[in-house]
């Protein structure tokens, strides 16, 4: 029995050193090096700098007829209208980050906001502005309905403008849009 047990630890010895010898070690380096950045181990968890994008206080200059309704700033994921069918972005997401505040006076100031980016998506492409009666809007696509009646949307700012915006004058300065 012994001896039965002494063959059996040598052969598990020999198949012990056939797979070490199999492994290579920049082999296991590569795959801890794989799996820590998978699991986002080296990432720094504290420095957002690279997960969120700041959108500069939008300053928006309305007519004395409009005083008593509601500005919404809808910060959403879409796309741009298509050619000849309606003006309306066609949006996938809308950011909880979005205002809407009653109008006033003539201009309307909405603060500076971060938004998180999303894996795959981004944080947001697009800045809408809509105006409404009431303080709560649904956006609703143009493929859905092309002549909303429960908002008026009156333009929009893609983030490309917004980050040549910011690259010229900074977070600190107000971006204006007209109506």
């Amino acid at each position: 029995m012994e001896q039965k047990a002494q063959i059996d630890n040598k052969c598990m010895g020999a198949l012990m050193k056939k797979t070490v010898k199999k492994i290579n070690l920049p082999a296991i380096l590569t795959l801890i090096l794989g799996l820590g950045i998978l699991s986002g181990s080296f990432a720094q968890r504290s420095a957002l700098a690279g997960r969120i994008d700041t959108v500069p206080a939008i300053q928006v200059t309305t007519t004395k007829n409009q005083i008593g309704r509601y500005l919404h700033v809808i910060y959403a994921v879409g796309r741009p209208a298509f050619l000849n069918v309606s003006p309306i972005p066609y949006v996938d997401i809308v950011r909880p980050q979005s205002q809407t505040q009653q109008i006033s006076s003539e201009v309307v100031v909405f603060p500076a906001v971060q938004i998180e980016k999303t894996p795959g998506r981004g944080s947001y492409n697009m800045v809408i502005f809509a105006i409404s009666n009431s303080a709560k809007i649904n956006w609703i696509n143009a493929d859905v309905n092309p002549n909303p009646t429960e908002y008026k949307f009156l333009g929009m700012i893609q983030k490309p403008q917004i980050d040549a915006f910011m690259n010229q004058d900074g977070i600190e300065k107000v971006l204006l849009f007209n109506f």
